[in-house]
């Protein structure tokens, strides 16, 4: 296999217990653990057996989101081994939520794609955000705060000059943040 990086996004009400489980059931061993702080999200990290290939349990309590992030040579077989654990959420159906009729899987998935989101702009993910600003939904709008101040792209300024303008604090503090931050491109 290749040295590949994979991402697991778990249910909305899934906790950190949703990587842990699966990993001792598969005898990964648990290397670090990192305690949730006030700037740090909770983080447990598991080798596999070959001793190459980590497995980062992730609860993002910025987000709300549970997820791992997976690199090494096995790293295709740790995410179907997370999968196949039936509490995980494939892209498709994270794209799908974005349409939903539910505010909840909307700003869920808002959310999940802010929280597996790399340094550099996800130009998908942009235009998703651009598209939610017109959502009606406090639900939906709280959520995309949150994901957009997660994601920190400079690409997103024309999403936080928007949502500023609706008047919100929380968005009034979004712009301050990307101000501070974050250069307009």
């Amino acid at each position: 296999m290749s040295d590949s990086k994979g991402r697991v996004v778990f249910e909305p009400d899934a906790t950190i217990l949703a990587v842990d489980d699966v990993a001792y059931a598969n005898g990964w061993k648990e290397v670090e653990h990192f305690k949730r702080g006030e700037r740090r999200n909770q983080e447990i990290i598991f080798e596999l057996p070959d001793r190459e290939t980590i497995v980062r349990g992730i609860e993002d309590q910025f987000v709300l989101v549970v997820f791992a992030s997976i690199t090494g040579p096995n790293s295709e077989l740790a995410e179907k081994t997370l999968r196949d654990a039936g509490r995980a959420l494939d892209d498709a159906t994270l794209w799908q939520w974005t349409e939903s009729a539910e505010p909840k899987e909307r700003s869920f998935a808002l959310r999940a794609f802010a929280a597996t989101s790399d340094k550099a702009a996800d130009p998908r993910v942009v235009t998703l955000y651009s598209k939610a600003v017109k959502d009606e939904h406090p639900e939906v709008h709280a959520a995309l705060i949150e994901a957009v101040g997660r994601a920190a792209w400079p690409e997103l300024w024309p999403v936080v000059d928007e949502l500023a303008g609706a008047g919100t604090a929380e968005a009034a503090v979004l712009k301050q943040s990307y101000e501070k931050h974050i250069p307009r491109k």
